[in-house]
């Protein structure tokens, strides 16, 4: 697991930790839906919004993460992450003169 995979992850269980309740034993049961958790849409929002403001992405649809387990919503949180990421090194290749890493 990569250290940004793992940021996200760590993110996103100490969240439902801390502010939603979720005991830890909870986290990793493959079945459990966010929603079976105990996260409501408040929750799921602010959720989203720690994870946005930390890593600068932007997450369109909050309604379908409390269907989502904890790895579903890690790995679609992590799959934005990375492709953030991939825009930049883009973005800023292009920027670069040519011969010269960005």
């Amino acid at each position: 697991m990569s250290e940004a995979t793992s940021t996200v992850a760590e993110l996103v269980k100490t969240f439902l930790l801390d502010a939603v309740g979720v005991k830890p034993e909870l986290l990793d049961n493959p079945s459990l839906k966010l929603e079976d958790l105990g996260v409501d849409s408040l929750s799921a929002a602010e959720m989203l919004f720690e994870v946005e403001d930390k890593f600068g992405v932007n997450i369109e649809d909050v309604s379908a993460l409390k269907s989502m387990t904890v790895s579903q919503v890690c790995f679609h949180f992590q799959q934005l992450v990375d492709a953030r990421q991939i825009r930049i090194g883009i973005d800023g290749a292009a920027d670069a003169p040519l011969g010269v890493a960005a």
